[in-house]
């Protein structure tokens, strides 16, 4: 698991505002192959410096 690879967006908007289709471009210091990677892990809430716990976690997993 890679952490805070992302920093805050350098653009957000919407690409469809009918359907609340929200767009946020981020940029990384890290550079990933796509075979590299097996999921997508976000936060429910805002760490504040803490490990998060599994139930706080949202996996998007990448076939």
């Amino acid at each position: 698991m890679l952490t805070n690879i992302f920093g805050p967006p350098t653009q957000v908007g919407y690409a469809d505002i009918d359907n609340l289709i929200l767009e946020m471009d981020y940029a990384s210091h890290q550079i990933l192959q796509p075979d590299q990677v097996d999921a997508l892990i976000f936060a429910s809430s805002f760490p504040w410096a803490r490990t998060l716990t599994d139930s706080e976690l949202i996996v998007i997993p990448i076939v």
